[in-house]
């Protein structure tokens, strides 16, 4: 059994979503053009990880798991790769 464990993201962790949204993108068979006219939209930095809810697991696979909550409704986004 595998024991998954998950944690709040750091701030210094800004570039692993960023960089997990998109290879997620290109994980569906978006074309790279597609995927860099994404590059800004799915930049997250620091202040993003301290403003939002971002989650992280290590477990063999990559994840992340958002919230926004500045919006009316929750809106929640995973990423996950083999």
């Amino acid at each position: 059994m595998t024991t998954v464990t998950l944690r709040r993201a750091r701030p210094d962790e800004a570039s692993m979503p960023s960089d997990l949204a998109l290879a997620v993108k290109g994980s569906w068979g978006y074309d790279q053009a597609f995927i860099k006219s994404c590059r800004d939209e799915l930049a997250f930095d620091p202040d993003d990880i301290a403003r939002r809810h971002f989650v992280v697991a290590d477990l063999g696979v990559k994840g992340t798991e958002t919230q926004d909550r500045r919006r009316s409704q929750r809106v929640c986004k995973i990423g996950l790769l083999p």
